[in-house]
This record gives structure tokens, sequence and C-alpha cells, in this order.
């Protein structure tokens, strides 16, 4: 399948707002063809200039032959971009011929056939062309007339016209002038004057190739625009949602199932990584196609555990709409991001294929695309996501004890930072554990007490762990009770007593 009806096909699920501003592949395909056809109708040869430009850009170092060099290069900031072609040549060099002399067709008179270059400006002892209107054929046999009279003179410094070149490098050819010394003997002297060949410059204006850089610089602007708007419009999304979100978890204590349904959904939309691994090995963003399978999967289990009917308020059922909708928003721009890379990148393969130039190891850079295709733009939004919604309902495991694990109920704050639950210390104390379990900080459970409770964490947790902190004090108690037994009986429970007992405590009957 070609690349542009694949690339209608792979983008067939992006909403139109989006689909209408990518990057126009057949639109600058048919930019290229008028480009190819121009080269053609002056004479340039696009498989010689791809041979020449890929030994000048390699720095062939078996090639002793450095006389002839050209470049392909642009010139001007973005947008306003125009390509050139550069080469630096002996005047006497027959090469030059072969690269810009037309194709001689059969059947089509030769003044018919591709003309030479129009002359357009010299600066800085360089002669500047373009692929303009051909000159009439009466001009070149002027111009040949008098490169006759004057061929054994040093030319000037700017050719007027490129036909005097052409034709001055036919008549040395002919002679057999490929080396870089020649001699002319003067009419009115006998002493031997020796000519060296000088370098010159030329540089080639390619009017087509201008066009079509222009037009794709278009494309990139207006793929610019569209994504800032996305951008800005998912920043806002996300916002309104964080909003809904902190509305429904600050509702009374009567209504706090949906705040555990969003939990558990939020649970396991981290563990479906859509947009990252989780892993340091698969840090990477997830293409779009890896996205959409990994929300589907997140879908399904969502639906298997359940949990889609227990999010019961009205309100809570239309943030869930909306976060999917913002995910769903998210792989679509990650999609229009990747596709329009593809687009360019395949653009410009296809313009050096068919031109013989070598835009796609220039452009790129001189057309900050890495800032227009970053994957920052897709995981700054992905972490908007995760820092503003996921975070609005905190999951246990970020208040839980380093020592038993579960929620860290009346959080003691110790002198190193590090915090615990009250009942675990006492336990410490009592053992004369006096470090911190966690740095060694040396007394700080020893120096632990009351005042350093930590209540606006103790606030927090139980405004969003209602449940936990029941069964924290259930489990307080039921240790308390025990430790009181032992000391009223002097029995001392071993580990695996103390387990039996927790495998026995619900009610086989009940």
């Amino acid at each position: 399948m070609k690349f542009a009806k694949q690339l209608e096909a792979d983008t067939e699920n992006l909403p139109e707002e989006l689909r209408q501003h990518l990057i126009r592949y057949k639109y600058l395909k048919k930019a290229i063809s008028k480009i190819v056809d121009e080269m053609d109708r002056r004479g340039i040869s696009a498989s010689l200039l791809s041979e020449w430009l890929r030994k000048s850009n390699q720095h062939d170092q078996n090639d002793e032959d450095d006389s002839l060099k050209i470049q392909y290069f642009f010139v001007g900031e973005p947008p306003d971009i125009r390509t050139c072609i550069r080469v630096t040549y002996l005047e006497d060099d027959p090469r030059i011929k072969q690269l810009l002399s037309p194709a001689k067709t059969p059947g089509i008179p030769l003044d018919e056939q591709a003309s030479p270059l129009e002359y357009r400006y010299s600066k800085n002892d360089t002669d500047y062309f373009s692929l303009s209107s051909p000159p009439r054929t009466d001009n070149l046999n002027e111009a040949a007339s008098e490169m006759k009279i004057t061929g054994r003179r040093r030319s000037s410094s700017s050719s007027s016209k490129l036909a005097k070149t052409l034709l001055e490098l036919s008549i040395n050819s002919k002679q057999g002038a490929t080396t870089t010394v020649s001699t002319v003997k003067e009419t009115e002297e006998t002493e031997e004057i020796q000519i060296i060949p000088r370098q010159k410059t030329l540089v080639i204006e390619l009017e087509q190739d201008d066009e079509f850089f222009q037009m794709l610089m278009r494309e990139l602007n207006q793929v610019t625009s569209v994504q800032q708007e996305a951008k800005a419009k998912f920043e806002k999304d996300v916002n309104n949602l964080e909003n809904r979100l902190q509305a429904l978890v600050s509702e009374p204590k009567k209504k706090k199932s949906d705040m555990y349904a969003w939990r558990e959904l939020f649970r396991i939309y981290m563990d479906a990584q859509v947009f990252q691994g989780a892993h340091e090995m698969d840090r990477a963003l997830r293409t779009s196609q890896k996205s959409r399978k990994q929300m589907e999967w997140f879908t399904s289990e969502l639906v298997r555990t359940n949990l889609i009917k227990k999010i019961s308020g009205k309100e809570s059922k239309r943030a869930y709409e909306q976060f999917l909708a913002l995910n769903a928003e998210l792989i679509n721009i990650r999609q229009f991001q990747a596709m329009n890379q593809l687009a360019m990148v395949k653009i410009l393969k296809k313009h050096d294929k068919r031109s013989g130039l070598t835009a796609s190891s220039t452009f790129p850079d001189l057309a900050s695309t890495d800032a227009v295709f970053n994957t920052k733009l897709a995981k700054m939004l992905y972490a908007s996501v995760t820092e503003k919604l996921v975070t609005v309902v905190p999951q246990p495991d970020d208040y839980s004890c380093p020592i038993c694990m579960s929620i860290a109920w009346r959080p003691i704050r110790l002198v190193c930072g590090h915090i615990f639950c009250v009942r675990c210390l006492i336990k410490q104390q009592r053992k004369r554990m006096n470090n911190c379990p966690v740095c060694r900080h040396t007394d700080a459970v020893r120096l632990a007490g009351a005042d350093q409770l930590d209540v606006e964490l103790q606030n927090t947790i139980t405004k969003f762990f209602p449940k936990e902190i029941k069964e924290k004090r259930k489990e307080n108690e039921r240790e308390q009770a025990i430790e009181d037994v032992q000391a009223m009986t002097g029995r001392v429970y071993s580990p695996e007593q103390l387990q039996r007992m927790e495998n026995q405590r619900e009610c086989a009957i009940m």
C-alpha cells in the first residue's frame, strides 16, 4: 500500500478538526513533480547531482580530485527560506558541462530542448543563476562568437551568462584542457606566460524547490498552531475535571462510596500504563496504537470488576465519561503528532530521491522540527493527568506505615522526618529499638512523643480513609486485648499462635 493511502487509512479514527490539518502528502508530492520537471527542462541531471552531493557530504578520502565541489543548502530564516545549489569548480573543468548541459532528445530541435540557466547577479566573486525563462537562440550565437575571439584570454570574474561558461568549457575540453596549467604565447613578447585556472563559484537558485519548502513550512506552522490549540483545550479540560473530582471527594461521609470507586478506578488505570511504562526499562512514551490497546484493557477491566456500576452519582458518572474522553483526546494528539512526523520524513525522502538533492539531512534542523514533533508535549499532558487527577483521590499506599504497611493512623513524625503509626512506635520503644527503622537516625524512636503527632496529616487520613481507619482501630484493639490477656495470665503467645488466632477471627458459620 502506498503511503498516501496508508496515511488516510491510519487517520480515519482521528476527529475531523485534527484530520483536516494533517500534512497534505499528496499536495506536496505534486510539488516535487514540478521540481523534477524544472530540472529536466534546464538539463540538470538528478542522478549526477545525487552522486556528487553524496561524495561531498561523506568527504570521500579516496577521491583525490577535489577541484569540483557541490553543496545543496538553505538560506534565510524560517518560514522565509530558499534553496540553492553551490558549485565550486576550476574554470576549465569540463564536468560542469556534463552537470548542466541539456540532454539531447532525438526528434526535438536544439532550440526547443532544455536551455541554459539565466544569469541574475554576482556577489563576492560568485555568479547567481536561476531556473527561469530560457535565453533566446540569437543571444547564444553572439556569446559563441565572442568566446571564439577571447578564448585564450583570462575570462572576467563575473560570467554574465552561463552560456559563455559552457561554451568555454566545451572549447577547453576539445583541446584537452584537463590539466591545471596551460601556456599562451604573446604576439609582441617572446616570454611564455603560465595561466593557472581560477577557482569559480556558481550558485543556482531553484524556484520550484523554494516553492516546495515554503509550502512545507506553511504546513508545519499550521500543525504547530493546531497542536497548541489542542494543548490549551486539553489543559482546560483537565482543570475542569480536577475541580469536579475534588467536589466529589469532599461530599459528606454517607456519599463516600463513589470515592472508593474512583480510588479503585485510578489504581487500575495506573496498572494499565496507558501512555508510559512504570518500570525503568519501559519509560519511553507509548505509540498511539499501543495506548489504544492499553485503554481497551483498562475499560474491559472495569467491566470485569463491575466497578462502573459502583459509580452511582450523576456527577460521578459525568466525571467518568469526561475522564475517558480526556484519554481519547490525548491519544488523538499523540497520533496526530506521530502521523505528521512520518509524513514529513516520507515527503523529504521522496524529494531527495526524485531530485537528487539532500534536504532530509538539513531541513529538520533548520525548521526546528524537533520542537514540533517532540514527545515532550504528550508527556507533559500525560503528567497533568497523573498529577492533577489521579492524586485527587489518594491511594492508601501513599499513607501507609513503613512497619505494619497499613494506614498510618495517628501518624507520628520523627525528628528525621519519617512517619509511623503510633502503635508501631510504642512497640519499637518497648523493644528498646531506639533508632529510626528507615534511616537509623540516632534515638529518633526513643525521643518520640505525643507532641510529634502530625495533625494535618491525620486530618487528611481521616477525610480520605474512613474504612481503613476503622479497620486499623479494630486491629489495635485486638492487639491491646491480647497484651492484656498475656499480662493477666502470664502466658506469652508465640507468633504461630497469634497467626492462627488471626486466621480464626471470622466465624466459620456466619
